[in-house]
């Protein structure tokens, strides 16, 4: 099943909604990565978020100033929810990651955190990530670890993905399995420069061991050279 109907089904947009809404005063570095990463460029840069969810970190985006906001999410239980929340403050577009409707160069800055593990073909979301941003722009994900993911074998489901549950077991989520190369290897060299990479807990990816969720953060530069067509 793949994300969008996994999110579509049985109400699990809301109850991540609420279940996010109910942690946002616990102490989670992968939720203050990218805003941390923020202050320093201009409000008025283009600012993209790729798996917007609810709509959640957008509207704290907006509350920190920025003011060119777009969103997209592939569930469309998700996208409502969004447009609910960030209302004037930015636009919603129902889309796949690794087709997005928007032109080239289009955005200062892409963020995602907690969507790009999801994708099929990692190596073509990263190719229209990279499409998207524009020269010298800033590319910032949080996700989960491909390390920790491929250690726990308890959780393979023995058809290439795994399984965790969310939110002290009420939120179920499956994913493919992906490796280290396909995030930060080949392609992801050919049109982006690591500017951090760090390795943060992540205390709502699992039900068990809370402690121990390492999440991979990463903030790149999109490079001169290499530029997608539009």
């Amino acid at each position: 099943m793949d994300i969008s109907q996994q999110y579509n089904q049985g109400g699990m947009a809301l109850v991540y909604r609420e279940q996010s809404l109910a942690r946002q005063g616990e102490t989670d570095p992968t939720r203050e990565r990218i805003p941390a990463w923020l202050p320093p460029l201009p409000r008025s840069s283009r600012l993209l978020d790729v798996g917007c969810g609810s709509g959640l970190d957008l509207f704290h985006f907006h509350q920190m100033g920025f003011r060119g906001l777009c969103g997209t999410d592939a569930a469309e239980a998700q996208c409502v929810l969004a447009a609910q929340t960030v209302g004037a403050a930015g636009s919603i577009f129902c889309a796949d990651t690794a087709a997005l409707p928007f032109r080239a160069a289009a955005f200062d800055v892409v963020t995602s955190r907690y969507m790009v593990h999801y994708a099929r073909d990692l190596e073509a979301v990263m190719r229209e990530l990279a499409r998207v941003t524009k020269e010298g722009g800033h590319l910032m994900i949080v996700t989960g670890h491909p390390d920790y993911d491929a250690r726990r074998t308890d959780k393979h489901n023995g058809d290439g993905t795994i399984s965790y549950t969310l939110f002290g077991g009420q939120t179920p989520i499956t994913y493919p399995l992906h490796t280290m190369e396909e995030y930060t290897g080949a392609v992801f060299q050919r049109y982006f420069t690591m500017v951090e990479l760090h390795a943060d807990p992540s205390p709502t990816l699992d039900d068990t061991k809370p402690g121990d969720r390492p999440a991979l953060c990463f903030l790149a530069r999109r490079n001169a050279q290499h530029v997608c067509g539009a």
